[in-house]
């Protein structure tokens, strides 16, 4: 007589696969993190060049520098800054826009304006 085996499931649990919300958001997050870096890479760059095209000069780079003018100096500082958050809302937008062309949607967390 034979005696039938019952046959046992695997005991180790299987992870459950990646649903799309999870790789979106991932994707979405490398996407606006490298946008970011690259804002950060060329910012700079976009600086000095707004400096140099308006005064004819290389752009104030020691903060303490005695030999540059308090007025130079903020100066400096204001368009410098100001440059740098503009590289950055391009390369975001460019990012979303991006994105938006790519799956249809809006990316994670960005809600529509009422």
């Amino acid at each position: 007589m034979t005696v039938a085996r019952k046959r046992s499931k695997p005991t180790t649990p299987q992870s459950p696969a990646p649903t799309s919300k999870t790789s979106g958001k991932a994707a979405w997050t490398i996407i606006d993190r490298s946008s970011m870096i690259a804002a950060g890479v060329l910012a700079p760059v976009a600086s000095a060049g707004a400096w140099r095209m308006l005064t004819g000069r290389k752009p104030p780079t020691i903060d303490g520098d005695p030999d540059v003018d308090v007025k130079e100096a903020i100066a400096w500082a204001l368009v410098g800054g100001a440059l740098v958050e503009v590289v950055k809302v391009v390369a975001r937008r460019q990012a979303a826009v991006y994105w938006v062309r790519s799956t249809g949607e809006r990316p994670p967390k960005m809600k529509p304006r009422k």
